[in-house]
């Protein structure tokens, strides 16, 4: 899979510019975001693969979103649609897939942004045979920091993809995926369970791994991924998705490792501890068995830097 998009130049694209004759709809699922939609849009606008849709589902936004998203339908074809999701993300991302035309689904959430060529390029990749594709994303600060040399980092998925997934986490980011609708036709749409909110793209990509092999990584960045606040205790979220993913797929997870849990459950479980400081040096060497070396020495750094720089 990965072989055949190897000659693929990406610093001359526009030798691959072809009619653009496939639809894109890019999903974009907001609320209260009026001050960060516009970057969002015009970024959208600005892509330089002009065949495409905005399917626009707002969570009753009570700020100024309305007014921008007019002042862009004047600009660019926008589907918009006010619905109240309860506080389940995935409700909108499957009303967006529900209401696109597009033969090709991109997701972007409205406080992230795409690179100019980013759709041009993913295009590439799919006409390549690519099934979905996906790339790293760099990391923008709450207050307008870039960090440049930090990513939103993905890995390239090994075969079978279903097993990567499971044993070594989520390898994805949202806002970077563009994927065939005939695959969204085989598997569905996103759950919408509350065990797995903050947790369902993953468990989307699970499930796509199941009827296909074909996931492509981009080797290069093509957007950013904002660093904002409002998230509930990522300790509580984190715990919360992985028992879901871990029942849901126990069955599968036994037959490649056992009754164990992947490692990087453990890992994230403790560096979430870190994070809220709900975990003392004990817990951390107590659990090296469980999480592998490699990753207690990351722990244990992240554990010096808490207790002796701040």
């Amino acid at each position: 899979m990965n072989e055949q998009n190897k000659d693929i130049d990406l610093h001359n694209i526009s030798e691959y510019k072809k009619s653009y004759d496939k639809k894109v709809s890019v999903i974009i699922p907001t609320f209260n975001h009026g001050h960060l939609l516009e970057r969002c849009l015009n970024s959208v606008l600005n892509q330089s693969y002009r065949n495409l849709e905005i399917v626009i589902v707002d969570n009753n936004s009570i700020d100024n979103t309305k007014e921008v998203i007019r002042y862009f339908r004047d600009k660019i074809q926008i589907n918009y649609h006010l619905i109240q999701n309860n506080g389940i993300i995935a409700k909108s991302r499957n009303i967006g897939i529900q209401n696109s035309k597009g033969d090709f689904i991109a997701f972007l959430d409205s406080d992230d942004w795409w690179l100019p060529d980013k759709l041009e390029i993913s295009m590439r990749y799919l006409e390549k045979g690519a099934d979905l594709v996906y790339h790293d994303l760099w990391l923008y600060g709450i207050n307008g920091i870039p960090f440049f040399f930090n990513k939103a980092k993905t890995r390239k998925l090994d075969v079978p993809v279903k097993r990567d997934l499971l044993l070594n986490g989520n390898a994805i980011n949202n806002s970077s995926v563009v994927l065939r609708r005939s695959i969204v036709e085989k598997v569905g749409y996103l759950s919408e369970a509350r065990e797995i909110i903050a947790g369902e793209d993953y468990d989307y990509w699970i499930r796509i791994s199941e009827v296909t092999e074909k996931f492509q990584k981009i080797p290069i960045c093509l957007g950013y991924y904002w660093i904002g606040g409002g998230n509930i205790s990522s300790l509580v979220r984190y715990q919360r998705i992985f028992d879901f993913v871990y029942n849901q797929y126990n069955d599968f997870i036994q037959k490649c490792i056992g009754n164990r849990k992947p490692k990087w459950m453990g890992y994230a479980i403790l560096l979430a501890k870190l994070n809220e400081r709900e975990v003392d040096l004990s817990e951390i060497l107590v659990c090296y068995r469980d999480i592998g070396i490699f990753n207690l020495a990351k722990l244990l750094l992240k554990w010096i830097y808490n207790n002796f720089t701040r």
